[in-house]
């Protein structure tokens, strides 16, 4: 499963729901003004994330929230420790940002 492309295009966050939902093992290489990133899968499952500043979930976290770059999939063997405990969607869930509060009553919405 080739699969690369425009952050601003197709979001990591739904790349990585991609992966996950076919249950695909490899490497997502994601290329950014911050430098690379890395994101190991097996089975559709993050096992391993690290990028310039850590690794671990709160890689994983500062990976999918990257606004802009490029990525690509590569379902290849790999060698990486685990680093990432827990199930990916729940990852995903963290890192989406929160959504905005309503207004008050009597408010305006900007």
């Amino acid at each position: 499963m080739p699969l690369s492309g425009d952050i601003t295009e197709l979001g990591l966050i739904e790349v990585v729901q991609l992966i996950n939902l076919t249950r695909k093992a490899g490497v997502l290489t994601v290329e950014t003004e911050r430098g690379p990133a890395l994101l190991y899968f097996v089975a559709g499952e993050v096992v391993h994330a690290q990028d310039g500043e850590g690794q671990g979930a709160e890689a994983v976290r500062r990976i999918l929230g990257f606004p802009a770059g490029r990525f690509q999939f590569e379902q290849k063997p790999f060698v990486a420790p685990r680093t990432v405990l827990g199930d990916t969607l729940s990852l995903i869930m963290q890192a989406q940002p929160a959504p905005a509060a309503p207004p008050a009553q009597g408010e305006r919405p900007p």
